[in-house]
């Protein structure tokens, strides 16, 4: 089957460019036809993401309903293929049944909302459904969407260097998701989407109302409820850095053997992957992804998106490499007043850059995350709620102010860079 994000990514370009509210039908949950076993289903592991981006899912499957409930619960079910498609914008051939072969295009096209097949399967006969009405990739645009459309979205843009994708996952030790617990998640959501564009819904509750924000339909951070547990205080309202690893519970155990503490130990999330949250010997709190079938942040170095990770510590000095195998982090001296280096070397997939500063006397040391803002944005939008808290020129780029330190109403601290939208090499 292709591979899972590009399903995804088809099916959301397929809808306009966002899940938020859009109904999709997914035929399929189990790994394989003629089973019931959903472990490791690419059907079921799709459906979840698009859950997960604010998707109406509804699932059929003709044995593995019950146990793909028990994986993802929050997700419909509907008794038969035509329930699930009622009303569907698309529809996702997953498994590969013998059922979903018999089925009629002509009975399916008049119960969904809009006649749009991706089969992922590369199983149904495209002729057939195409000769009743339904698009199937390869026959042109869906229906009702003008030619050139897709070649005008973000796909296009990425293809002329308009906009970093992360498509290959992110090299281990390198930083590669954000997220951000707040007292009042539906304000911090609207913030967020007032300030940077991003679109983003409380998740289900499997994952704690966890929201994946997108930018032009892609993964760029999480937002989450601040929930006490176990007795425990709810945590602090900051932005914590995810760094990519090969094994979350050994790259834990590693930080503990140099000196620091594992806040939390290593925990599936579903079938997206395993986190753990650490601290390093003074207390700089980050996150470990150990990845499978969410890789991170899915675009980077754009407006609104991420483009730099940092440290703030009195001793940058004597950071140890804290995961096993080695990180491969190595530093060197950036001046004041001069340009922080280009994460990503402009457009590379596998690693990113970070760095580390002097804390200022009194300063507590802790991970700052930084998004980009263009210059239309940064001079032309309309006033937001919120507060500087630190110099805005302490890094310049080229004639002005390269960086401001600000927090939300929250007080979730992040930095926001300036850069002018450069032309494509």
């Amino acid at each position: 089957m292709r591979r899972r994000g590009h399903m995804v990514e088809l099916a959301r370009e397929t809808v306009g460019g966002s899940f938020l509210g859009q109904r999709v039908a997914v035929l399929g949950a189990t790994f394989k036809p003629d089973s019931d076993d959903v472990r490791d289903s690419p059907a079921l592991n799709v459906a979840g993401q698009i859950h997960l981006q604010g998707g109406q899912v509804t699932v059929y499957d003709p044995k593995g309903m019950e146990n793909a409930r028990r994986v993802f619960p929050t997700l419909a079910y509907a008794d038969s293929a035509l329930e699930a498609c009622r009303g569907a914008r698309v529809v996702l051939h997953l498994t590969e049944w013998a059922e979903f072969r018999s089925l009629d295009p002509r009975a399916l096209r008049d119960v969904v909302a809009e006649p749009h097949l991706l089969d992922g399967r590369n199983a149904l006969d495209a002729a057939v459904w195409r000769a009743a009405g339904w698009s199937v990739p390869g026959d042109g645009p869906p229906a009702g969407v003008a030619p050139g459309h897709r070649v005008a979205g973000a796909r296009a843009r990425a293809q002329a260097g308009g906009m970093s994708e992360v498509r290959n996952g992110y090299a281990p030790g390198t930083p590669c998701w954000v997220d951000l617990m707040a007292p009042d998640q539906r304000a911090a959501l609207d913030f967020y989407r007032d300030l940077f564009g991003w679109q983003g819904e409380p998740g289900p509750p499997e994952t704690g109302g966890y929201a994946v924000c997108t930018l032009n339909g892609r993964a760029v951070a999480g937002i989450g409820p601040a929930m006490a547990r176990d007795g425990q205080p709810a945590p602090p309202t900051v932005w914590t850095t995810y760094l990519a690893v090969a094994d979350a519970e050994a790259s834990a155990g590693a930080v503990a053997a140099h000196g620091g503490k594992v806040v939390m130990p290593a925990m599936e999330v579903l079938t997206f992957g395993r986190m753990a949250i650490v601290s390093d010997p003074s207390d700089a709190v980050f996150g470990l992804w150990e990845p499978r079938d969410f890789t991170g942040c899915e675009v980077v170095n754009e407006p609104g998106a991420l483009t730099w990770n940092e440290l703030a510590t009195p001793d940058v000095d004597g950071r140890p490499d804290l995961l096993p195998g080695g990180a491969g982090h190595r530093g060197r001296a950036v001046p004041r007043g001069a340009r922080l280096p280009r994460p990503h070397g402009g457009r590379a997939a596998r690693g990113r850059d970070a760095g580390a500063r002097p804390a200022p006397a009194g300063d507590t040391a802790a991970l700052a995350d930084v998004l980009r803002r263009g210059r239309r944005r940064h001079h032309g939008g309309r006033a937001r709620p919120g507060r500087g808290v630190g110099p805005a020129a302490a890094l310049r780029h080229g004639d002005g102010p390269d960086r401001a330190v600000v927090s939300d109403p929250q007080g979730g601290v992040f930095a926001v860079f300036e850069e002018a939208v450069r032309e494509a090499a």
